[in-house]
């Protein structure tokens, strides 16, 4: 199998992928000269799978291993104003809006 589809940085690396392949009607999929591969952008990936099988083409999905969480958590010293955020949350009843900032 020669095409393989893989996560990276936050887009669909797609390699080996045929050199006679019409990208015309691709979701999304572009060359990255970079890395010499194609990318889509990461939330297309559902397209990109059934773009290659409406195309015939099989490929290979290679997902991360899954990472072991267990013992990683911490619990954390909450800032005044989280404390008071958090309060204000359970008066309410648990509803509202969070905004968290990027």
């Amino acid at each position: 199998m020669g095409v393989k589809l893989r996560f990276d940085r936050g887009t669909i690396l797609l390699t080996g992928l045929p050199a006679n392949m019409n990208l015309e009607h691709s979701p999304g999929v572009l060359w990255d000269p970079r890395v010499g591969a194609h990318r889509a952008p990461a939330h297309r990936y559902a397209d990109v799978a059934g773009w290659l099988r409406g195309a015939g083409i099989e490929f290979e999905d290679i997902a991360p291993a899954p990472r072991d969480t267990a013992g990683h958590w911490v619990a954390v010293e909450l800032r005044p104003y989280q404390e008071a955020a958090l309060s204000a949350w359970d008066l309410a009843l648990r509803r509202g809006i969070v905004a968290l900032p990027t």
